[in-house]
C-alpha cells in the first residue's frame, strides 16, 4: 500500500453510476457531504485498487476516486490509501476512456469539481474501441 494524491489516479471510465453499489439511499455526492461533516469517516471506506500502465496509475474503484478526487479539490483531503495491483484485473470494458482518465462524469446526477482537466462529453464509440484496443496493448 501507498499513499497518493487523488489527483495523481486516473479513472477506467468516462462516466460512473450516481449512487454507490451497497447503499441507493446515498448518492456519491451525498456521501462527500457526510464525509465533510463528519458524520461518515473517510478510514470507513475501503482501500482504492490501481493498476499501473507505463508511468500512470488507474482506478478499479471509479467512484471512490470520484469522491476523493472533489474531496481533494475542496481540500478537505491531500491524500488517499491505495494498493497497485496486477493489471490482468483490468478487464477490456473495464477500461473505456477518452480522456486518458483525467476526468469523469456522473450519470443522473451532477458532477462536482474534481479534476483541472476539461470535462468529458459522452457520445461517439470511435474513440472508445481505441482506449480499449491500448488497454490490451499494457497487459
Amino acid at each position: 500500500m501507498m499513499s497518493v494524491r487523488p489527483r495523481n489516479v486516473r479513472f477506467t471510465r468516462d462516466t460512473i453510476k450516481s449512487h454507490f453499489q451497497n447503499n441507493h439511499e446515498a448518492s456519491v455526492n451525498q456521501t462527500i457531504s457526510k464525509v465533510v461533516d463528519g458524520s461518515i469517516l473517510i478510514e470507513d471506506f475501503p482501500i482504492i485498487e490501481v493498476i499501473k500502465i507505463g508511468n500512470e496509475l488507474y482506478s478499479l474503484d471509479n467512484r471512490r476516486l470520484y469522491m476523493y478526487r472533489v474531496l481533494e479539490f475542496k481540500q478537505f483531503l491531500e491524500k488517499m490509501q491505495i494498493k497497485i495491483i496486477s493489471k490482468k484485473k483490468l478487464r477490456d470494458w473495464k477500461f473505456r476512456t477518452r480522456n486518458d482518465g483525467k476526468s469523469i462524469e456522473v450519470k443522473n446526477g451532477e458532477t462536482l469539481e474534481h479534476a483541472h482537466a476539461p470535462p468529458i462529453h459522452v457520445g461517439k464509440k470511435k474513440k472508445r474501441r481505441r482506449a480499449r484496443n491500448r488497454a490490451r496493448d499494457y497487459r
